[in-house]
């Protein structure tokens, strides 16, 4: 008996049934691994919320015909009015996107009866809190800052004439070319005074686009602020905290860069070479089963 004909026999018919099987097996679970994977990257290129919130507010600055600072908020889409302060702003876009994000916004009874800027800050600064809202996480390093963020401070204790503030960060930070300690935001807010290259002109305040400046010490703590990016003198020292929505995107949306994908990933790839291994076998098997009749 020659040796490829005493390799067939050793094969036997139940044999070559639990190898089709297990390829039957194999291609099943290759099938549901690829639909998570896609499910995965749906839901990596699905649109952020924080984006939403970015959508939002640019959406305001290119229909509106009129914007003025107020504490009341009065909003005409008709006619294209859109008067805020800056929490009005703020709370007015979250309302109109995503509610249960403002919802989670705690705030002491006032007669807007609405979060104002200190609201968002302690919200955004209580780590026990916002970490386990589910609508929001604290931004800690103002360089990892993304578009649709969210920027909350208190009023500087050592400027009586003026406020604290809120606005949503409207591309990703740089740092500043002549001080390396501060890192400059654009940023889209409704207000009466001018930032750095400001869109409002001509003496006109309400929603606009301009950039500040981040402050931070020689530890890398961020302590203030500059109004008008490199164009303020003074800094404002104060109080500050970034909140971001939805879930975390410390690496770009778009691609599987979390440790759960990638162990995805490469469970598909053992998968796929043991379907080839089996794929193989069996090919052989069912030759030698043709060669032995």
């Amino acid at each position: 008996m020659s040796p490829s004909i005493s390799r067939c026999r050793y094969f036997s018919e139940d044999g070559r049934s639990r190898c089709i099987v297990g390829f039957l097996v194999c291609t099943l679970v290759l099938v549901s691994l690829v639909s998570s994977a896609n499910s995965v990257m749906a839901d990596s290129n699905a649109t952020p919320d924080r984006l939403r919130l970015l959508d939002a507010a640019e959406h305001v600055l290119s229909v509106m015909k009129v914007s003025r600072y107020q504490h009341a908020t009065q909003v005409d889409e008709t006619n294209g009015i859109y008067n805020f302060d800056c929490s009005g702003f703020v709370d007015y876009l979250l309302q109109q996107t995503l509610p249960d994000a403002l919802a989670v916004i705690k705030y002491h009874p006032n007669r807007l009866n609405r979060p104002y800027h200190q609201d968002y800050y302690h919200f955004f600064a209580s780590r026990g809190l916002i970490d386990n809202s589910g609508e929001w996480h604290t931004v800690r390093d103002p360089s990892n800052l993304l578009p649709g963020d969210v920027i909350a401070w208190l009023r500087p204790s050592d400027n009586h004439n003026g406020t604290g503030h809120v606005m949503i960060v409207r591309s990703n930070p740089t740092v500043d070319s002549k001080r390396s300690n501060e890192i400059s935001v654009q940023i889209i807010d409704s207000t009466r005074s001018h930032h750095a290259f400001d869109s409002r002109v001509n003496g006109a305040n309400g929603v606009g686009t301009g950039t500040i400046s981040l402050v931070m010490n020689t530890n890398g703590n961020l302590v203030g602020f500059r109004w008008r990016d490199g164009q303020s003198t003074r800094i404002e020292y104060t109080r500050i905290a970034f909140g971001e929505l939805g879930p975390r995107t410390s690496t770009v949306y778009g691609t599987l860069n979390s440790s759960s994908d990638q162990m995805l990933l490469a469970i598909i790839a053992v998968v796929i070479v043991v379907c080839a291994v089996v794929s193989t076998i069996l090919v052989r098997k069912l030759r030698c089963s043709k060669s032995t009749h």
